[in-house]
């Protein structure tokens, strides 16, 4: 005897529920690393290296970028070098490293923040804003937010271009709800920091799930003791990460002697929810005065 289905049965209306894809929340902040594809054999005759770069999750639109130098091989004769971005949008990005001239290698680390975020600020200051300011061995450029926040946040400063005169700093200062401003300086009265790009990320001091700051070399030893091979510990505070952070770290100081060429790298290593390990290290005949890190570790 065949079965009689009720009227009332919705078992032919059913839909089946939403795949992980579409339920999934949408793509957060996320970093990554570029540089030259092979640079034990790059030759130094060429002034860019560009590479593109797909994103972990496409956003529904172009991200913001925020690039920071992480390493360099420079000679003399062409000390200009600096990191920039074309061609963004939702699911890539096309990563450039520049320089006036040819040079050896080039690295850098970029965080991508989703659009439309509401909780970070970001952007790119030049030490040189026209032709007529004069070279300077400390410059400091204001930048107010498009938005204040509520409080202070917290700012995060980062070298995303050099005009190398073997020493240059670069730091967030006089921080308010409205804005901040940079700070570029040298040592050496016969160079100039105009030329120094900064780039910059600022967010809420309260926000959970991140730390940031910077280490340098002076912490350890001073400046007239150069070493090659440089590392240290950096301490997360306690409870703020619950699980292994991924980290963005880009120089913010260098000071790199007198030899002809300029060559520094850094990094970080053994991540967790403690803590990690960062190096500066230089190679060759280079001469490593000091160097330090600018971080921005999060969930």
């Amino acid at each position: 005897m065949a079965s009689i289905i009720p009227e009332d049965d919705n078992r032919l209306d059913w839909t089946p529920p939403p795949s992980e894809d579409l339920s999934s929340p949408p793509p957060g902040l996320q970093i990554g690393a570029f540089s030259n594809p092979n640079e034990s054999v790059w030759p130094h005759t060429l002034n860019q290296v560009s590479g593109k770069i797909p994103y972990e999750r496409p956003y529904p639109g172009p991200p913001g970028l925020v690039l920071a130098l992480t390493g360099l091989d420079l000679k003399s004769s062409s000390p200009r070098l600096a990191a920039a971005a074309s061609g963004i949008c939702s699911a890539s990005f096309t990563a450039n490293v520049l320089a006036r001239k040819p040079y050896y290698s080039g690295r850098l680390s970029w965080l991508a923040i989703p659009p439309g975020d509401k909780d970070f600020l970001y952007g790119t200051v030049r030490g040189k804003e026209n032709a007529e300011d004069l070279p300077g061995t400390l410059v400091i450029r204001p930048v107010q937010f498009q938005r204040n926040f509520p409080s202070p946040p917290k700012v995060v400063v980062w070298l995303s271009g050099v005009e190398l005169g073997k020493y240059v700093r670069v730091s967030a200062v006089d921080i308010r709800s409205c804005g901040f401003s940079v700070r570029s300086e040298t040592n050496d009265p016969g160079k100039t920091v105009n030329d120094a790009m900064v780039s910059w990320v600022a967010y809420p001091g309260d926000m959970p799930g991140i730390s940031s700051g910077t280490a340098s070399t002076e912490a350890q030893r001073p400046t007239t003791k150069p070493q090659l091979y440089n590392t240290g510990y950096i301490r997360f505070p306690e409870g703020v990460f619950k699980k292994t952070p991924r980290v963005m770290v880009g120089l913010n100081y260098l000071d790199l002697g007198s030899k002809p060429n300029s060559r520094i790298g850094v990094q970080c290593s053994n991540v967790s929810i403690f803590g990690m390990t960062w190096e500066a290290n230089g190679w060759s005949d280079t001469i490593v005065s000091g160097a330090g890190i600018s971080y921005f570790a999060f969930e």
